[in-house]
């Protein structure tokens, strides 16, 4: 709550006017979440705490708010994701998302990183 109050508070300060009231018009409009790499459901969570703070502080609303799909390479985090009850639990839980690439598409990836690396990182002068 103490961050909602914040917001409202500063929001002219950080060049936001009206920012707690953007956000509870947003949240109504609706928003929907998708992860990938979710771990214990943070991403999940978070947006769960800002509803309920924005509830608070302003009294009950209709906030739109769902996750559609959430993914980690962990057992125990999809464990954990679906377990998860929360208003923004996700409704399909994946694993790596590199396992749902198709080859010709993860090639392509893997040689962009390869690319990218080398520019990054070159090898050093012999």
């Amino acid at each position: 709550t103490a961050a909602w109050h914040m917001l409202a508070a500063n929001g002219e300060d950080i060049g936001c006017p009206g920012i707690a009231v953007s956000l509870k018009e947003t949240l109504a409009r609706g928003v929907v979440l998708n992860t990938e790499y979710s771990g214990m459901c943070g991403p999940e969570d978070t947006l769960n705490r800002i509803v309920l703070t924005g509830e608070a502080m302003h009294g009950p609303f209709d906030a739109k708010v769902a996750c559609l799909r959430a993914g980690d390479v962990s057992p125990d985090c999809r464990y954990v994701l679906a377990s998860h009850v929360e208003r923004c639990s996700p409704r399909c839980i994946f694993g790596d998302i590199l396992t749902r690439c198709e080859s010709e598409s993860l090639r392509k990836m893997q040689q962009a990183c390869t690319i990218h690396k080398q520019r990054l990182w070159p090898p050093p002068a012999a």
